[in-house]
């Protein structure tokens, strides 16, 4: 069965943090479809990320702090939003148990590919497939952790993501 995702319930929420600050912000879906077998396992999924979406909301920083943010975040040195507006993932395996596990695929950031494993939870709620998790960026591919700038050291923090992903049949 096929199911779409449903972008006005579905968010990516963002965590930088560094040795001065944490910011904090969201992003949204742009679209995606995931295939669930007749057994309920997740057969396929391809998802796409609208980086022009990117919002700051910590309360630490004020309106022209949120905007530095964000111009920061859109200039060639980071997501280069100007030239690349999605992010997508296109998975290649999952393994859930009991509604929790990971999804092996692919992220396309900026025409380089990465290999990553993304924790999992799933369930089905009325006629909707529910993935979310949580994860830090390093985690689930080092080299796309270094190839946004992140120059990574064991004790240094860095960038934590949350999904909660909707998608409707």
């Amino acid at each position: 069965m096929k199911y779409i995702v449903d972008t006005e319930e579905s968010k990516i929420y963002w965590e930088g943090r560094n040795e001065k600050m944490t910011n904090k912000g969201q992003v949204d879906f742009q679209s995606g479809e995931i295939i669930i077998n007749d057994k309920g396992e997740i057969e396929d999924a391809l998802i796409s990320i609208d980086l022009t979406t990117i919002k700051a909301t910590s309360d630490n920083l004020d309106d022209e702090n949120k905007q530095k943010l964000i111009n920061h975040l859109n200039s060639p040195d980071f997501f280069y939003t100007e030239n690349y507006k999605i992010i997508s993932f296109k998975m290649n395996e999952a393994s859930i148990d009991h509604g929790s596990g990971f999804i092996k695929g692919i992220i396309t950031l900026k025409e380089a590919n990465f290999d990553v494993i993304i924790p999992c939870r799933t369930f089905k709620e009325n006629n909707s497939f529910v993935a979310e998790g949580e994860f830090e960026l390093s985690e689930i591919s080092q080299p796309m952790h270094n190839y946004l700038g992140e120059d990574y050291e064991e004790d240094t923090p860095g960038t934590k993501i949350m999904y909660h992903l909707k998608a409707k049949s």
